[in-house]
């Protein structure tokens, strides 16, 4: 079994917080005001990242001609703390040169029910919606 561990450094100002995750540094900051990435919104981010390249790599394997990919995803807050999302929808669209939305379909299903590891440890949390919109290019 292999084992993840990152840091999550203080930079000595207000609620910011640096990680360098495998050479790449994530910033986060607790001051909304400020727009910055939150870690809520970052746990958003894992999912949403997560499946789409379950997605897109089961799809290039079905030989769909995809254009143009893009994976959403919208968490309602709760207004009192600990402040956690109710839910999670995901939605995923995809444009394409002869797309089967079946197998748009069954990749996203598979993604959702077999590989992807970041929904499946959010779905025993909280319950989430997966939609799929197929566009032709």
């Amino acid at each position: 079994m292999s084992t993840h561990e990152i840091h999550c450094t203080w930079t000595g100002e207000g609620l910011g917080f640096d990680s360098d995750i495998n050479g790449t540094v994530v910033h986060m900051d607790g001051d909304h005001s400020k727009q910055q990435v939150t870690p809520k919104k970052l746990t958003l981010l894992s999912l949403a990242g997560c499946t789409a390249m379950d997605v897109i790599s089961l799809l290039k394997k079905m030989q769909q001609e995809v254009t143009f990919f893009d994976v959403s995803v919208e968490a309602p807050v709760t207004e009192e703390h600990p402040q956690t999302y109710t839910e999670m929808k995901v939605r995923y669209t995809v444009r394409g040169h002869n797309l089967d939305a079946q197998k748009v379909q069954k990749a996203v299903d598979l993604s959702r029910e077999k590989y992807c590891g970041v929904s499946a440890l959010l779905r025993k949390a909280v319950p989430i919606v997966f939609e799929v919109q197929v566009e032709a290019a």
